[in-house]
């Protein structure tokens, strides 16, 4: 008569997304859920700046940009996005805030901005920040430890004990 594919999932939140993607993708007449339209929230982060920063969006597009996710719920998306800004000190601003700043943001008064928008810092230091953002995105964890862990003990060596201490910090958070 007709054939029937089954597909086991991890758990009932993979479930609900590849069901997502399958409506999407087949486009059922008679189905009821899931019909509006609505994606999922990701988080993007944009490679091609030169300053690049993350941000959750509803629809991936082909624009260069990385994405992880999707997240099943807001909060989680939401809760990944604050716990990332926290401890890599992505600029958080707007582009267009970005271009117009004029001094460092309340973000770089708590020490959760590197304020690439008003201070001289260094591009290759903020764009391994990005890197290490994507390790931890992709949960390469293993990799992000040994990374930072090298670049702990090189700073330290070159008695840039700050550095070293930020780093530190940004271990144990991992």
């Amino acid at each position: 008569l007709g054939d029937l594919e089954t597909i086991v999932t991890a758990s009932e939140k993979e479930a609900v997304i590849l069901e997502n993607a399958l409506i999407k993708e087949h486009r059922p007449k008679y189905n009821v859920r899931l019909r509006d339209d609505k994606d999922y929230l990701s988080i993007r982060l944009q490679r091609n700046k030169p300053w690049p920063r993350l941000e959750v969006v509803r629809r991936p597009s082909p624009d260069g940009a990385s994405y992880f996710g999707p997240y099943p719920s807001a909060t989680a998306a939401r809760r990944t996005l604050h716990l990332v800004n926290k401890h890599f000190k992505l600029r958080t601003c707007e582009d267009a805030e970005f271009a117009s700043r004029q001094r460092p943001c309340l973000e770089y008064q708590i020490k959760r901005c590197l304020a690439p928008c008003v201070l001289e810092i260094d591009p290759e230091a903020y764009a391994q920040q990005v890197r290490f953002v994507e390790l931890f995105l992709q949960g390469r964890s293993a990799e992000l430890n040994e990374r930072l862990e090298e670049d702990m003990r090189g700073a330290a060596q070159h008695m840039d004990y700050e550095r070293a201490a930020w780093l530190r910090d940004q271990l144990r958070s991992v």
